[in-house]
């Protein structure tokens, strides 16, 4: 549920983007267009300066993760949400809606350390694909929901406009913060604290009715054995060395490749670059564009634990890349044309439903899947800071490079993110996985014994 708030954020500030009244509101007079405008270096702050905060946010969440608990880091982060939400909610300067949504990104990076991993933690081997794709899902059902609403906001010509939507951030930390001590603590965490018993009741609630009671226990003895083969706790380092190093390229190169093809652009800067093309509904598209995103993963979740990650990863690799360079060709020709705009629109759809079917959940997955135990809060703070860091250089760059007061390449930027699609179809055939239907010790066995990557699989 708190990955909802994810969607909320990323969607409701794409869509009051293009809101007549939140234009009037941050932005400056065009006496050419006679419009109000969002000046190109306050859409890059917007929608860029949040990083440092968000990669604060992973580091803190994951050293509340590890030390205090998965639930302890959950019901915090929800709490810190409240107070970021009521900062722009009330925001009426450019400034304060800077600074709100960069200290709301904190609570989005702590969510982010700690979703992913405890997802894979409780999900038994034969469905960790299909819930950890969960995270993305909710972030996409959530970016959904808010683009429905901001579609009909939008209508209205005061700054409730976009206040409306905004609102509902502060919906899902209530409800999560209430709940989250109801649930059980990760089996892993506890076994890591040598807390045997809790984690037998906490298998227990997560395994039963179909699990027996010796099938329980032959886990929380797997869990053990694994534990007690490495140190209790890495140092940073040894991410850097021997198999980790394999281990630690794989998760972060995903997350490079993951931002590196556009995703921003399509996400953050979609309606507002559909309002720009005119000729077609931006906020329409928008609902469209969220809808094909659920779709996609949708499929994702249904096919990834039966054909595995791989197929997946290099058929949505393919999509995106064929998408971004057909949205290129387009742009190559001025764009004054019905088609052309309706065209470079599908092409924002294919790419975003290409995104969503492979590269956008399994991402994730594949990042936890692969650290060992003693090391996966090291190597996930470095796979996602790196994701955070792409995530910036893409949000900050885009209004300079797509605005005609300064390189003007419009759908053009199409070549840009697909060449960087395509190198992530290369990393993904000889680097990815895969990793279906093997428990987490079992992947930190092969990758331990120097099995070739290709070359991991179920030894069932």
């Amino acid at each position: 549920m708190s990955s909802f708030n994810y969607g909320f954020d990323v969607q409701a500030m794409a869509a009051a983007q293009a809101i007549d009244s939140f234009d009037k509101q941050f932005g400056i007079y065009s006496k050419k267009t006679q419009k109000w405008k969002l000046q190109p270096y306050f859409l890059s702050l917007l929608n860029s300066c949040h990083a440092p905060a968000q990669i604060a946010g992973v580091y803190v969440g994951s050293v509340i993760s590890n030390r205090y608990g998965r639930r302890m880091c959950v019901f915090v982060m929800s709490l810190y949400a409240l107070f970021s939400s009521a900062i722009i909610l009330s925001s009426n300067t450019k400034a304060q809606i800077l600074v709100g949504r960069t200290i709301h990104y904190c609570y989005l990076g702590m969510e982010l350390a700690v979703v992913p991993t405890t997802l894979a933690e409780l999900s038994p081997p034969r469905f960790r694909g299909s819930m950890v794709g969960l995270y993305w899902l909710s972030i996409k059902v959530g970016g959904l929901i808010i683009s429905v609403i901001a579609k009909r906001t939008s209508q209205l010509n005061t700054n409730w406009a976009w206040r409306i939507p905004f609102t509902l951030f502060f919906i899902i930390p209530t409800i999560v913060a209430s709940l989250i001590w109801l649930l059980p603590e990760s089996p892993r965490w506890l076994v890591l604290r040598n807390r045997h018993d809790d984690a037998v009741k906490s298998l227990q609630r997560l395994r039963k009715p179909e699990t027996s009671e010796a099938q329980l226990m032959a886990e929380v003895n797997e869990l053990e054995t694994a534990v007690a083969q490495q140190p209790q706790k890495g140092k940073f380092l040894e991410i850097f060395k021997g198999t980790h190093l394999r281990r630690t390229m794989i998760a972060c190169v995903v997350n490079f490749f993951q931002q590196a093809s556009g995703q921003s652009f399509s996400s953050q800067y979609g309606t507002l670059f559909v309002k720009g093309l005119g000729g077609v509904d931006a906020f329409t598209v928008n609902m469209v564009n969220n809808a094909v995103n659920v779709i996609g993963i949708l499929i994702c979740l249904l096919l990834s634990d039966r054909l595995g990650r791989r197929p997946m990863i290099h058929v949505s690799g393919l999509l995106q890349v064929g998408a971004l360079f057909a949205m290129g060709a387009l742009g190559v020709h001025v764009h004054d044309t019905l088609p052309e705009r309706r065209g470079i629109v599908a092409m924002l759809l294919v790419f975003s439903f290409g995104y969503s079917l492979g590269w956008a959940p399994l991402t994730y997955l594949i990042a936890a899947e692969v650290p060992s135990l003693a090391l996966r809060e090291h190597t996930l703070r470095l796979a996602y800071t790196i994701k955070l860091v792409t995530e910036w250089a893409v949000s900050f760059t885009y209004p300079y490079l797509e605005d005609g007061q300064y390189a003007g390449l419009g759908s053009k930027l199409g070549f840009i993110y697909g060449s960087f699609a395509a190198l992530a179809v290369i990393c993904g055939y000889f680097l990815v996985p895969e990793t279906r239907d093997l428990a987490l010790e079992e992947i930190d066995w092969q990758f331990s014994t120097d099995v070739p990557t290709r070359k991991i699989r179920s030894i069932n």
